[in-house]
């Protein structure tokens, strides 16, 4: 046979069902596509994925009347297709806070596609270091784990990107995965959470301040009254 292994959507399969022409036998053998003419071509037009797992048998007869079949060999029609969606990043989300020494343990996962990602690349810029561990293959999803031993300062801002290398065929895939990390001293974490939480909790603490001065504006006040009457009280008890 000289079928592709792998057919993309909306391509059209022609392939013969062929005898060795090394070894045609005597007299010379035939082939042909069972439910065929000898030597016809399997042809199908505008592959889907719906033709998936199609099973064709190409049968190698011989004899006196051409009558015997001698060998068969099966040909499945792999439909071949790039992942539905891009790398999924999981172990630290955007907009989390990651503190200065901490460990990073980041997993990159690509799910589908026919085949499955050959590949998958995890790099962060800023001139993070870091060895990805080996790609593990569980049902049709492809997982690489990329670890930072610990954050520093300068990683704030720092992008990681996973990308995964799909080699099916012509229809690249070309998508990616991003996060960007928020790396912080432990000794800023309350300032960072009043900055980067929501204008309420800023305007709460706001409140509390314009409380706390109104008070002692009060308390202020009480005092100076207290000690006008107990000079008014001395006043009136001096002999």
């Amino acid at each position: 046979m000289n079928c592709p292994q792998y057919m993309y959507e909306g391509q059209s399969l022609s392939c013969h069902c062929l005898v060795n022409p090394a070894s045609p036998g005597f007299p010379p053998a035939t082939a042909q596509w069972q439910g065929s003419s000898p030597g016809k071509k399997l042809v199908i037009t505008d592959v889907t994925r719906d033709d998936a797992g199609r099973v064709f048998m190409c049968s190698l007869t011989w004899g006196p009347a051409n009558d015997t079949i001698v060998k068969t060999s099966e040909y499945e029609l792999i439909v071949a297709y790039p992942p539905p969606s891009p790398p999924v990043i999981t172990g630290h989300e955007n907009k989390s806070v990651l503190l200065v020494g901490e460990r990073l343990t980041l997993t990159c996962t690509v799910t589908g596609g026919r085949p499955l990602v050959t590949s998958l690349s995890v790099r962060c810029w800023s001139g993070v270091q870091s060895e990805p561990s080996a790609m593990t293959v569980v049902n049709n999803s492809v997982t690489l784990t990329f670890s930072i031993e610990a954050v520093e300062a300068r990683h704030d801002g720092t992008e990681c990107v996973c990308t995964g290398d799909w080699e099916g065929g012509r229809e690249a895939y070309n998508a990616s995965g991003r996060i960007v990390l928020t790396v912080i001293q432990g000794v800023n974490v309350l300032a960072w959470q009043v900055v980067a939480g929501a204008s309420g909790c800023v305007a709460l603490v706001v409140f509390i301040v314009v409380v706390v001065v109104a008070r002692r504006g009060q308390r202020r006040e009480n005092d100076d009254n207290i000690s006008a009457e107990f000079d008014a009280l001395n006043e009136n008890t001096t002999v």
